[in-house]
């Protein structure tokens, strides 16, 4: 039921200490094609549904510009300019954010139909030491080509370990999950650099917020108790 209406992406270079980068940023959208859309949604139901994947609520309050965003972009009806403005001022916000430890990467993020609902999914991509992102251009406006998109997906110079799902519900209500694959299944908390630009939180799991409760309480009442 997922339907991926639009992409852009955005190339992110690394900071450097007295250094002068900026984001590259796309003038328009980046052409899809069925091979490419086919890939985008595969690895968007893997991982947003996958063991990596929590469900996130909005922060409040929070610096993060993310929840203004989707809650605006998604009220109304689709709008060219809006969805490339909106989606450029994620890309600088990240860059802001970014650390000199933090590597290239790209920034894609999709417009997308779940059902009838609207829904924009932010994808985070890494770049590997040495492969750059080469820009072309459509209709004179600069974006990043159907080769990049894939690159985004397959283990060709790109690792996607970053993407979240924002799925607006009925009263203005979002169902959010978030993956981030760099962070093994031994830890539970989503790392703190993705919670700041998302301007999320995580969800508490209820069984594992019970466990929680009931380890407080053993341990503080000096009780051992065998448990299956």
């Amino acid at each position: 039921m997922l339907t991926i209406e639009r992409a852009i992406i955005h190339d992110i270079p690394k900071k450097t200490r007295g250094g002068d980068e900026k984001p590259e940023l796309s003038d328009t959208d980046s052409p899809l094609d069925v091979d490419t859309t086919a890939h985008l949604h595969r690895k968007l139901v893997e991982t947003i549904g996958g063991k990596s994947a929590y469900e996130l609520d909005f922060a409040d309050p929070t610096e993060s510009p993310v929840p203004k965003i989707v809650r605006d972009y998604t009220a109304g009806p689709r709008k060219q300019d809006d969805f490339i403005e909106k989606s450029r001022r994620l890309a600088n916000y990240l860059f802001e954010l970014q650390g000199g430890s933090s590597s290239a990467g790209l920034l894609c993020v999709l417009d997308c139909t779940v059902t009838n609902r609207r829904a924009l999914c932010i994808l985070k991509a890494e770049r590997e030491s040495g492969t750059s992102a080469t820009a072309t251009t459509v209709n004179g406006k600069k974006t990043f080509g159907m080769s990049m998109v894939r690159n985004i997906l397959l283990p060709t110079g790109t690792k996607l370990f970053k993407n979240a799902m924002f799925l607006r519900g009925a009263n203005a209500e979002f169902l959010i999950s978030g993956c981030d694959t760099q962070r093994a299944n031994t830890n539970i908390e989503m790392a703190q650099f993705w919670s700041r630009f998302l301007g999320c939180q995580m969800r508490e799991v209820p069984r594992i917020a019970t466990k929680r409760f009931l380890d407080i309480n053993i341990n503080s009442s000096g009780v051992t108790q065998n448990r299956p």
